[in-house]
């Protein structure tokens, strides 16, 4: 695993992997620091679940700072990131993710827009009922980028599949 450095000027933070930087603003460099613990979590978890079915729940409330963090994992994790936005009308998680890869088996399935479905009642609950084929069927991590907001309802809709699913914060800017 790659070693993470953080360094701290003028309230801008750089998180050094390699030769590479990847900086983020931050009014406080405590979330920095979080950040980073949940970035390396994030990345083990990604190369412990190669092969294998694992539900992992990416909460960040930003949507400028998904984008930095998908475009570090898509150039940094040793393993090829398949990508599917849902759209407002998707209905069910599970057939979604069917259709839109037939026999393909990614090494790692991220997927995003989860805050966008209109229908996000009916959605985790139709996933609870059928979270086995998810464990049947899917012989890699998947990754849902979700919100507070969509954690309380998968809390509350779908209690079964949220059981599953291990959990990777990001914390958002703070302005002080």
């Amino acid at each position: 695993m790659q070693r993470y450095l953080m360094t701290s000027t003028d309230q801008k933070t750089e998180i050094i992997v390699g030769v590479k930087v990847v900086r983020e603003f931050y009014a406080d460099t405590s979330s920095v620091a979080d950040n980073q613990i949940s970035l390396q979590d994030l990345v083990w978890s990604i190369e412990m679940s190669q092969g294998q079915f694992s539900l992992i729940l990416v909460c960040c409330n930003s949507v400028a700072l998904r984008g930095k963090i998908a475009e570090y994992l898509r150039q940094e994790c040793p393993a090829k990131i398949r990508y599917i936005c849902l759209k407002p009308s998707t209905k069910k998680l599970y057939s979604t993710i069917q259709e839109q890869l037939g026999k393909e088996q990614p090494a790692v399935l991220m997927v995003y827009g989860l805050e966008s479905v209109n229908a996000i009642d009916q959605l985790l609950l139709a996933a609870n009922q059928i979270r086995e084929e998810f464990r049947k069927n899917f012989y890699f991590p998947l990754i849902l980028w979700v919100n507070d907001d969509i954690v309380r309802q998968l809390i509350r809709l779908a209690p079964d599949l949220e059981s599953w699913t291990t959990h990777t914060y990001f914390h958002d800017e703070i302005n002080t």
